[in-house]
Formats: structure tokens, C-alpha cells, sequence
């Protein structure tokens, strides 16, 4: 009895101790498809969790394995799209929880994008953009071909051998229905279309759906689109066109006008043409005075004289005030002569005289009244 009891006392100990290191399978997991990608999300309230995935192609070897601590998995088409066989075949997630070295039951689910195949998901391609509109007198419904530009289908095997067949709805509350319109696509088309002819009174709109399948009659499906409609002849993109052609009209135009000004500046003489001393905020020095006056001279060379004379309105020349400028005549300067007797030295003196006498102030000229007229006089000097 004894060596019973203490058995039995250990089992309970040994069934608590696992009972409590325990760990809860995920919840809720759930299989999603967007377009080419697939992608899995579970629930857990345990915290300190970490969950390993196993992906893989039913009936191959081929697997991979991923270990997260996020409640959420996007990589599960990683290999579905590898071959032509993956992408119609079966494929798995297996979901687990861990604990350090302890594990959850494991959870499974399956899904294909063959919807031929008994799975728990069945995932299904976004419709290229559809197009509705007139070509030649004609209503044409158009798309991008999937099977040459979707970036994932294009990436198969035995991609010449696939063929896209599609069902063209017409949809609206007006009747009469156009009915369904079937069309095909292969590998090798640019572009899918077919011609369609709406019955008078009906809505000119439509839905699609397809599917593309192979020569062993396995094949992917399409999600149906959402009702596109005929693009009526309303003139919007000509306006649109016409309307972007003024406005670049418009911006040449005042382009071509800021340069002309530009030019025309330029040519007639800009702020460059202005002697240094008169730009606005410059500090004349002594040598620029100079320089100024000596254009001021040419200027002005048939003038040897300018006297400005300002007088008060009463008349008094306490309060007058006179400004003489003096300019001589050009002279062109004689070549420097030779050495001459003494008695040349006399005449050359007389000269130097003479232009002392040119030069002399204008203060020491004989003063004259100056009748201003309206009674008003001023003091003016002249030459003697």
C-alpha cells in the first residue's frame, strides 16, 4: 500500500508540473489573399510567445520555415509562383506556439490559387484596368494582357501554353441586357479586346471576369471587376488639351517678352553706363569729381563759358548766389620745341602770360547787372 500510494502521489505531481508548463494552440488563424500575395493572421493571449510557420507545396519536399514573435505572416506565396506546377498546385501554412522548449498543438490550413482543388482557401487574381470606349465607329472593351505583363505571371513555365478566356457582363438598371460576350487572350497578345454592341436604351456599362487555364485544364480564376462604363464623347479631353496648349502659349509669350526687355535695357544703356560717382549710395572721391568734370567737358565742348546766376525774388544780391564754370576751348598741345636763343625765352613768357590771363578767376571780371525780367536783376561777371 505504501509503495502504491507514493506512486501514485508522484504521478499527480508529474501530470500538475506539465499541465502547468503548458502552452495554447493559436486561435482564429486565418488565410488571406491580395491579389498574388498571401498572407496569415492568428490570434493569442499569452504573452512572451514566439510562433514558428512551416510553408510549404503540398505533395513536394520543398518548405520553409519562419519563427516570429508578430501575430501576422505576409511571405506565404513565397513559393507558389516558382513554377506553373506550384502556382495550380495545393499549398500550407502549419501554425505553432512556443515557450521556450515547449509547444503548442499545431494549427493547419490550406489554400490554392487552382480553383479546382478542395481547400480551405481559394485565392483569386485582380482584372487588369478595363477600357470601354468608340474605335471606328465601334464599342471596344480592352485590357493589358496579364498572362505578359503581371509581374508574377509572366515568371512561369509553359507560360505560351496558358490562355486567358474571359465573359464581358453589360450591367445597369435599363434593359435590354447586352447578355454575356466571350472573348480569349493568349500568351503572345499585347492587349485583350473584344467588340461589343449595346442594344438602344441600355446602360453602356459592364463588368469582366476570367480565368486562365492550361493544356491539362487546371486553371487560376479572377475576381470580377466593378462596373466600368463607355467614355462619352463629351469633349473633356480635347478641352483638357486645348486648355494646357494656352496656358503653354501664354507662358512662351511672357517669356519672350522678359527677355526682349532685357535685351532692350541692355542695349539702350544699363545702370554699367553710369559713371561710378552717380550710383546711388557711392561716396565721391577728389579723382572721380575730376573724372566726371572732364566728361562734362566733352559734352559741352562748343561752349566756352557757362555762367548760372541765381537770384533772390526781392532782388537783393546780399542773398544771390553765383556759380561760374569756365571751360576753355580744346588746344591741342604744341610738340615740345628745341632749344632757343635767349631772346625766344621773352616771347614764350608773354605766352605763359597769356593763358594765366584765359585762366583767371571770373571773380576778377567786370561786374554787370543782368535784368532777369519782371523787374528782377541780378549780379553777373563777364569777360573783360
Amino acid at each position: 500500500m505504501e509503495t502504491g500510494g507514493a506512486f501514485t502521489a508522484l504521478l499527480m505531481l508529474w501530470v500538475t508540473a506539465v499541465s502547468t508548463q503548458s502552452v495554447a494552440e493559436p486561435t482564429n488563424v486565418t488565410v488571406t489573399c491580395d491579389d498574388t500575395r498571401v498572407s496569415v493572421t492568428w490570434d493569442y493571449d499569452q504573452d512572451e510567445t514566439s510562433f514558428l510557420l512551416e510553408v510549404g507545396h503540398w505533395g513536394s519536399k520543398r518548405y520553409l520555415e519562419h519563427k516570429t514573435k508578430a501575430h501576422k505572416y505576409d511571405n506565404l506565396s513565397a513559393l507558389v509562383w516558382d513554377s506553373l506546377d506550384s502556382a495550380m498546385g495545393v499549398h500550407y501554412v502549419t501554425l505553432t506556439a512556443a515557450r521556450g522548449v515547449h509547444r503548442s498543438p499545431s494549427e493547419s490550413k490550406t489554400f490554392s490559387f487552382n480553383n479546382m482543388k478542395h481547400v480551405h482557401v481559394i485565392c483569386k487574381l485582380d482584372f487588369p484596368r478595363v477600357d470601354v470606349r468608340t474605335h471606328d465607329s465601334r464599342i471596344l472593351v480592352s485590357f493589358r494582357n496579364p498572362l505578359r505583363h503581371h509581374p508574377q505571371l509572366r515568371r512561369l513555365n509553359w507560360r505560351d501554353s496558358l490562355l486567358l478566356d474571359f465573359i464581358v457582363t453589360s450591367v445597369g438598371v435599363r434593359k435590354p441586357s447586352l447578355g454575356d460576350v466571350k472573348g480569349s487572350c493568349q500568351a503572345d497578345q499585347e492587349t485583350c479586346w473584344v467588340d461589343v454592341d449595346f442594344p438602344d436604351g441600355a446602360d453602356q456599362c459592364v463588368k469582366l471576369n476570367g480565368t486562365i487555364r492550361d493544356n491539362a485544364g487546371r486553371q487560376i480564376e479572377f475576381r470580377q471587376t466593378a462596373p466600368v462604363c463607355l467614355l462619352q464623347p463629351d469633349g473633356l479631353e480635347t478641352t483638357t488639351l486645348i486648355l494646357l496648349l494656352v496656358l503653354f502659349i501664354i507662358l512662351l509669350t511672357v517669356i519672350a517678352v522678359v527677355i526682349w526687355r532685357v535685351k532692350a535695357w541692355t542695349m539702350t544703356g544699363g545702370k554699367e553706363d553710369i559713371p561710378n560717382s552717380l550710383q546711388p549710395g557711392h561716396v565721391k572721391s577728389k579723382g572721380e569729381c575730376n573724372m566726371d568734370f572732364e566728361r562734362v567737358i566733352d559734352i559741352v565742348t562748343d561752349v566756352e563759358r557757362v555762367s548760372l546766376i541765381s537770384g533772390s525774388d526781392d532782388g537783393s544780391s546780399d542773398n544771390s548766389t553765383t556759380t561760374n564754370i569756365s571751360i576753355p576751348p580744346e588746344e591741342t598741345k604744341p610738340e615740345p620745341a628745341e632749344p632757343e636763343p635767349d631772346e625766344d625765352e621773352d616771347e614764350d613768357e608773354d605766352e605763359d602770360e597769356d593763358e594765366d590771363e584765359t585762366w583767371d578767376s571770373p571773380y576778377n571780371q567786370p561786374h554787370v547787372v543782368v535784368d532777369l525780367g519782371d523787374g528782377d536783376t541780378a549780379l553777373g561777371y563777364v569777360e573783360s
